[in-house]
């Protein structure tokens, strides 16, 4: 097939099932809006491709509810399915979510962390209206927070009880109830309240400010597959963490009981927030991060057994629980980094499924009954890949392409050695053939010779009795 070199994969519907070539390369031309596959003659070239043909009459025009679908969805084999990756890859509505939902939202985020950084002063606390600029700044919050509430409802509204499992509606609610309820406080000051406690409420709204830009990463395809894999590592270190406090736990006890004998200017802890339990976890979770604090040891009467204390506890946490954490976290990039485009898609759809309602969705495959893939054969390329590939996926290419190499080369010396052997067998014929040959004249030779010895021996017996007879 005449195929254009600078095109990969190419997708495009058709509602039959039997297409000849002709017919597929005015498909593609039609469906990618290309005319250089008539007019480059320059890029054409003759190439092995390979056509894939998906029935996707099932899915009827109701893209819609395919999203949503696999947005309530856990299983992993559905997203490595190639008819899901070919219909979100194709499909993309980062742009449209981007300019509707995206921009105005991050219009609303600067404005409100102008808010809680500069405009909310102690001055104009419980004055709603005397300053201009904290006024507007209040006024285009709570328009947005109104707005987001709507958008909220429809997400509500879309997706069911399916919004409750999701965590970052969680977060999205949590933080809507923080800000309206400190712009609320700060404008009309409804509460009786500090504005020492108004401002760390603030310091926990714009956190949560910010973990909200996680979700939006999501959107893009690399940056949602590192929020997933965020996400995927927390979740596998979860039993791990527990141990983990659990030795943190043991030995803050232990010190904790042991504190008692110490005179009170030699604890073997610090003070961190004034009560001795709370500190005694809080030294030995520094302690586990290499905070290593043993000046008071030597004057406490047990220092011997706070030694045996400090170097179990040490060999513990800093270099057998760490190190764990660390090969079950490299064990997850792996995995998570093996299923890259994958997890792309995955939360790439989330978003999706989130903003159905505002978004248009394309029309391309509506009504076609079959989908047609053509991906060109690519041969064994030497050269790798650009794309990021985790450990196991790199070990098992390099072992399936060397494996090919080895089982070529010993094809190929099976196939020499055949000759060589072959041609050893021919010249061994011939020197069996010369040295038969040999043989043979060497016999002819010896009884030559023997004849002629023969014949000698009767001359000079007939010559010893003729002259006898003379004498």
């Amino acid at each position: 097939m005449k195929w254009d070199s600078r095109m990969q994969q190419q997708v495009f519907g058709s509602n039959t099932s039997m297409l000849s070539e002709t017919q597929i390369l005015d498909m593609l031309e039609e469906a990618n809006s290309k005319t250089a596959m008539k007019n480059s003659k320059k890029f054409e070239k003759t190439r092995r491709v390979l056509v894939r043909i998906l029935d996707i009459e099932w899915l009827s025009s109701d893209f819609g509810a395919l999203y949503t679908t696999l947005a309530s969805s856990i299983s992993d084999p559905l997203f490595r399915n190639d008819l899901i990756k070919i219909l979100i890859s194709q499909q993309s509505y980062t742009g449209q979510i981007v300019g509707k939902i995206l921009l105005p939202y991050m219009f609303y985020w600067l404005v409100i962390m102008a808010f809680y950084s500069a405009l909310m002063q102690e001055s104009n606390y419980g004055t709603f209206w005397d300053d201009s600029y904290t006024l507007a700044a209040r006024l285009i919050i709570l328009f947005f927070q109104l707005v987001f509430f709507v958008f909220e409802s429809m997400q509500m509204r879309t997706l069911k009880w399916e919004y409750v499992h999701n965590m970052w509606n969680w977060l999205e609610f949590v933080s809507f109830c923080f800000h309206l309820f400190i712009v609320l406080q700060h404008g009309i000051k409804f509460l009786d309240m500090s504005f020492e406690l108004l401002i760390m409420l603030s310091s926990i709204a714009v956190l949560l400010l910010y973990m909200k830009l996680f979700y939006w990463l999501r959107l893009f395809g690399g940056l949602g597959f590192y929020v997933r894999m965020v996400s995927e590592t927390i979740y596998d270190i979860g039993d791990f963490i527990i141990l983990f406090f659990m030795c943190v736990f043991t030995f803050a006890h232990a010190i904790f009981v042991l504190n008692r004998n110490s005179p009170d200017d030699a604890e073997l802890y610090g003070a961190f927030f004034g009560w001795k339990p709370v500190d005694a976890i809080v030294s030995q979770y520094f302690l586990g991060l290499g905070e290593f604090a043993y000046d008071t040891f030597e004057a406490s009467p047990d220092r011997a057994l706070v030694w045996i204390y400090f170097l179990v506890a040490t060999f513990l946490t800093n270099l057998t629980f760490l190190n764990m954490l660390i090969a079950i976290m490299g064990d997850t990039y792996g995995r998570v980094m093996e299923s890259a485009e994958t997890e792309g898609l995955r939360e790439r759809t989330h978003i999706y499924a989130d903003f159905l309602w505002v978004i248009s969705l394309d029309k391309t495959y509506d009504n076609k009954k079959y989908l047609y893939i053509v991906t060109p054969v690519e041969e064994d390329d030497e050269g790798g890949d650009d794309d990021w590939e985790g450990g196991m996926a790199k070990i098992k290419k390099s072992i399936g392409r060397n494996h090919k190499k080895l089982v070529t080369k010993m094809n190929d010396q099976a196939s020499t050695f055949g000759h060589n052997q072959e041609s050893m067998l021919e010249k061994l014929e011939t020197l069996n053939l010369q040295q038969y040959n040999l043989e043979v004249n060497f016999e002819k030779k010896i009884d030559a010779m023997s004849n002629q010895m023969a014949h000698i021996t009767n001359l000079m017996t007939s010559m010893g009795a003729g002259g006898g007879r003379r004498a």
